[in-house]
């Protein structure tokens, strides 16, 4: 028994080929000026119709998470972002102090390697930032 497979609801066709649609979120219509993302995907061909709809569903979705990310970082003021560095530097400065003593605590005890691993890895991420 064979089964049908329907085509992905943001895939539709036209006479000559087929086209991409994907509706805009409610909460970003106004953001980005459409309720309704089109594109011609240039085929004829269900089978590549699909595929490129595929890559292109998966496109507009991280889109639309990228703009509601932007849009949420626009309300905060100058102040709020100072403040969530600062408590972002501030924590990531006790794990490494509180790391940072328990290396020295091991150097003291006799086992160096352990403290050295550990400025290795620390020297390491350091680096590539």
């Amino acid at each position: 028994m064979s089964s049908i497979t329907r085509s992905p609801a943001y895939l539709y066709h036209s006479p000559h080929s087929y086209y991409f649609r994907h509706r805009v979120p409610a909460d970003l219509q106004e953001s980005i000026g459409k309720k309704e993302i089109r594109s011609s995907l240039k085929t004829g061909y269900l089978g590549l119709a699909k595929s490129r709809a595929r890559v292109l569903a998966v496109i507009t979705q991280e889109l639309f998470v990228n703009i509601r990310e932007v849009l949420e970082l626009s309300k905060f003021t100058d102040q709020d972002i100072t403040a969530l560095i600062n408590t972002h530097i501030r924590e990531y400065l006790a794990v490494y102090e509180r790391a940072r003593a328990s290396a020295w605590q091991s150097e003291q005890e006799g086992d160096s390697e352990a403290a050295s691993k550990f400025f290795k890895t620390i020297e390491k991420f350091l680096n590539k930032k």
